[in-house]
């Protein structure tokens, strides 16, 4: 049953993305950052989707859809993608880090259909995807954070699993090392070291999920949200990679990474 509901949610994205242009209201939040790109500089043709965010051109290369990603709880089955796609479909990308790949071989690209709109877009605002935010594939964050902040409220694709935000005190998160996830919690603590500020979710800080910030991410949520010490009591949402610092821990590598759920404080 899951692995149908998310491949049919899939499949509306894709073919929302792939279809004529379909008026739509402007997504809330923040706008796109300037160098976001409007258009993609390189044409190609679509063979198949190789997985849920990689598509395989037909000269044979591979291209990551760069600023998102796609839990790996869910399912990630080339197959029934590719039949989807239509065959030769022409796309433009806009690839992040010109002329290089990763190290599976995939250049990272915001991928443009021919009404101008991004695959990424789709499948973000279809929950079929969730906002990443990579260093070089940063340029449309704000824009794609924008579109999942509306699917998680219409509990859109992925958003409608309870377990798509992991709670801050679940005891699995450790289980979790080295998957991206998405967790909600409120502040506890704040902890003030050189170089790293420590945002703890509970009382004890060797043991409950901790949020680590350096000193320039620290200083960019102060310009966004207030100080770091304000937070305290409210509930927060943040994005990264688990990792294991005695428990569950989570380093940000951007102030946007973390967001305010529900600010209860005065003006």
């Amino acid at each position: 049953m899951r692995l149908a509901i998310f491949l049919a949610v899939t499949f509306a994205a894709l073919a929302w993305a792939l279809a004529g242009p379909v008026a739509v209201a402007a997504p809330a939040g923040p706008s796109p950052k300037p160098d976001c790109p409007s258009s993609g500089t390189e044409s190609a043709v679509v063979a198949a989707a190789a997985d849920a965010t990689t598509l395989r051109l037909k000269d044979g290369r591979l291209v990551r859809l760069a600023g998102i990603d796609v839990p790996v709880s869910l399912p990630e089955t080339a197959a029934e993608l590719a039949a989807l796609l239509p065959p030769k479909t022409a796309v433009n990308l806009a690839p992040t880090v010109e002329g290089r790949s990763d190290r599976y071989g995939r250049r990272h690209a915001f991928v443009f259909v021919a009404d101008g709109r991004t695959l990424q877009a789709a499948l973000v605002a279809a929950g079929a995807a969730r906002a990443r935010w990579l260093p070089g594939d940063s340029a449309c964050f704000p824009e794609l954070l924008a579109l999942e902040r509306r699917a998680r409220a219409g509990r859109l694709g992925l958003w409608a699993d309870s377990q798509a935000i992991l709670s801050a005190d679940d005891p699995s998160l450790l289980q979790r090392s080295g998957l991206y996830e998405v967790v909600a919690g409120r502040l506890y603590s704040v902890g003030h070291g050189t170089p790293i500020t420590f945002l703890d979710f509970g009382r004890s800080h060797r043991q409950d999920f901790t949020v680590m910030l350096s000193a320039s991410v620290a200083k960019a949520l102060t310009a966004t949200l207030g100080s770091v010490d304000s937070l305290v009591g409210e509930r927060l949402l943040v994005r990264g990679v688990i990792e294991s610092s005695g428990g569950a821990a989570m380093r940000l590598n951007n102030a946007a990474e973390i967001e305010l759920l529900d600010d209860q404080r005065k003006p």
